[in-house]
């Protein structure tokens, strides 16, 4: 047995782990590519304001937590502005609310100032029927009693 066969079957292993490697390698750096490409011009620009040619890579993680970290900001700033927003609406549903409530009761004193015209106008033919005298006692006590009862009935 030669020690040949043995090397060869260790390089290929190794060839293919590397292979494997380098596509795996290809693989991470064009989606981080594609992560630069869609940040834009910052992704292409170094610190230094120069332009070396192709995204820089190593750039592009911290571009992304920069873009986390403004829209974390802008959607605690949204949050905020829709609980003021909520919170007038809730003061303008309030002033309806009190609006309305105010309305209805105009219209229940303004049905009862109406009702109690309708008695008083009743009291007050009652009262100017009562001016009139009766002709004797008996006929007195008769219109007295009529008197009160409906007044009474007016009065409901």
């Amino acid at each position: 047995m030669s020690d040949e066969p043995h090397d060869c079957k260790a390089e290929c292993c190794f060839r293919e782990t590397a292979r494997q490697f380098s596509a795996d390698a290809d693989f991470y750096r064009n989606l981080v590519e594609r992560c630069g490409r869609a940040l834009g011009d910052l992704a292409y620009r170094a610190d230094d304001g120069s332009r070396p040619g192709g995204i820089l890579c190593a750039k592009v993680p911290e571009l992304v937590e920069d873009l986390v970290r403004d829209r974390d900001g802008w959607l605690e700033q949204h949050r905020k502005r829709e609980e003021e927003c909520w919170g007038m609406a809730a003061e303008i549903g309030s002033a309806t609310w009190a609006q309305r409530k105010a309305e209805r009761s105009l219209e229940f004193t303004q049905d009862r100032v109406k009702h109690l015209e309708a008695k008083l106008a009743r009291v007050n033919a009652l009262l100017s029927a009562w001016q009139e005298e009766p002709a004797d006692n008996h006929e007195a006590f008769d219109v007295m009693w009529h008197r009160e009862n409906a007044l009474r009935e007016a009065l409901r």
